[in-house]
């Protein structure tokens, strides 16, 4: 190996209160230390991590996510480098696993059995925990969480003050040891439905504890690599920053188009269902989401959202929103209890100011009885053959990241054969014409109406159409998506 290229461990910080950190820069990235920003999780400068870099120097350094996250490649040659002559002179990566030990929290809150439940909550809220350890020395002998005190404490109408805790734990511990990779903890809190996972060693004792908040971060993480890793085509990197900013501005575009696929595939085949959709993006990123699944052989969902703005944030907040989706979808099939879980997840995640409006539905391919939760949406509806009316659904509860305890409710109703059902968002109603003039769902629906009567096979070709001829802007000021959902004439499946 070139004696430009350096192996550099990263220090690792362990000990109470303290989490075992990875890191996860893209592939291949070009970076100032003074323009260091937090890709990987540190917030700390380059000099901290390499002390013998130069603070004006430009430095390549490659992890791979799969590989061990404690060493880099520090490239100290400045200037001009093509990607495939780094990889070549820096060669191959270690191949070690993520495991869940460098992930766990160390600083484990522990209880005797023999505590009094009341000392317990006391605890909990004073460390603004969901959860503590009931050990015997460094071996645990149950859990106490938040469920167990709605369970078998509030449910039951036990006194806390006289209530010992080894009377109202679970005992039945589920555990991982830290060399499981994240993915398996992953399983093994959704199989099971609980939130807190104990980590322990061949000896059952206790090493550590991991939350489902502390994974849905690191998959967070991961997710921004996998998109990063399908913009990886870099030919040269230059040394002013200017440049740079170009450079990432094509692999934006490259991350949308891999977006767009993402948001675009072909939805399942219903044998009386007409599924049509567009999506355009305003940036070479957006934060739409729509997709119509299915949940089981008589039932169908269909979500779809919209992220505040439009760029990499919101792009990454809805392809969270899209893996939550897939993940809650097949063992929940009521609409309401869905979106309450998801935006307890997606509320700890999101960023100040941002927020998901929505609705997502379950139709009942059998009875056409369509259940949904409705968060923020432009006007969704049905359009009633029989009476050529379009019939709003009307919201039940705010966007998703505004209120994290919101517990969203269920509306329903029937639809009739030859009935469509459509979803859009803001993208298509906020569109100004050369007067400054909004376009607004009246218009809008007015048209969608029209060709609605017409049943013409062109709806939503013609509606993107119609809102891209009233637009006076070159390109349009939001993301634009339409889905809609046509019932064939021919009735239920």
């Amino acid at each position: 190996m070139n004696k430009a290229v350096e192996k550099a461990r990263r220090p690792q910080k362990t000990g109470a209160g303290t989490r075992k950190n990875a890191a996860f820069p893209v592939p291949v990235f070009l970076l100032r230390s003074r323009f260091w920003r937090s890709l990987s999780g540190f917030s700390t400068p380059l000099e901290f991590l390499f002390p013998d870099s130069v603070t004006a120097q430009y430095c390549i350094f490659v992890v791979d996510f799969e590989s061990d996250p404690g060493y880099s490649y520090l490239m100290k040659k400045p200037g001009l480098l093509k990607a495939a002559a780094f990889a070549k002179e820096a060669g191959p990566l270690p191949d070690r696993k993520l495991n869940i030990g460098q992930f766990m929290r160390t600083d484990v809150l522990c209880v005797p059995p023999d505590t009094l439940t009341y000392e317990v909550l006391k605890l909990m809220a004073q460390r603004r925990v969901g959860a503590i350890v009931v050990a015997e020395g460094d071996r645990p002998v149950g859990i106490f969480t938040e469920r167990d005190l709605l369970r078998k404490v509030a449910i039951k109408k036990l006194d806390p003050a006289e209530t010992l805790v080894k009377h109202v734990m679970t005992s039945e511990l589920v555990t991982i040891t830290p060399d499981r990779s994240v993915n398996a903890a992953y399983q093994k809190m959704t199989r099971g439905d609980f939130r807190h996972l104990l980590v322990v060693n061949g000896d059952n004792r206790i090493m550590g504890i991991i939350s489902i908040k502390d994974l849905a971060q690191i998959r967070e993480q991961i997710l921004e690599i996998e998109v990063a890793n399908k913009t990886r085509e870099i030919t040269e990197v230059k040394n002013q920053l200017s440049e740079s900013l170009a450079f990432m501005e094509k692999e934006m575009v490259f991350a949308g188009n891999f977006q767009k696929q993402l948001i675009e595939s072909r939805p399942p085949a219903f044998k009386n269902l007409r599924i049509s959709h567009i999506y355009k993006q305003a940036a070479s990123l957006g934060g739409d989401y729509f997709g119509v699944t299915r949940i089981d052989p008589e039932h169908a969902g269909i979500l779809v959202v919209d992220v505040m703005g439009h760029g990499i944030t919101s792009a990454m907040i809805a392809i969270e929103i899209k893996m939550y989706y897939d993940m809650l979808s097949s063992r929940i099939l009521f609409p309401g209890v869905l979106i309450t879980e998801m935006n307890k997840i997606i509320s700890n995640l999101m960023p100040p100011g941002f927020f998901v409006a929505g609705c997502y539905g379950v139709l009942n391919l059998k009875t056409l009885h369509l259940r949904y939760t409705h968060f923020g949406l432009p006007k969704p509806g049905v359009w009633r053959r029989k009476t050529h009316k379009y019939d709003f659904l009307p919201p039940c509860q705010v966007p998703l990241g505004i209120k994290p305890d919101a517990v969203y409710p269920e509306k329903d109703t029937f639809l009739n054969p030859g009935d469509k059902l459509l979803f859009f968002t803001d993208g298509c109603v906020e569109q100004k014409d050369a007067k400054g003039r909004l376009l607004g769902d009246r218009r809008f629906l007015a048209q969608f109406k029209k060709l609605a009567a017409r049943d013409d096979k062109r709806t939503v070709r013609e509606l993107y159409n119609f809102v891209k001829n009233y637009s006076s802007a070159d390109k349009l000021t939001d993301d634009l998506a339409i889905l809609l959902v046509e019932l064939s004439r021919n009735g239920a499946q």
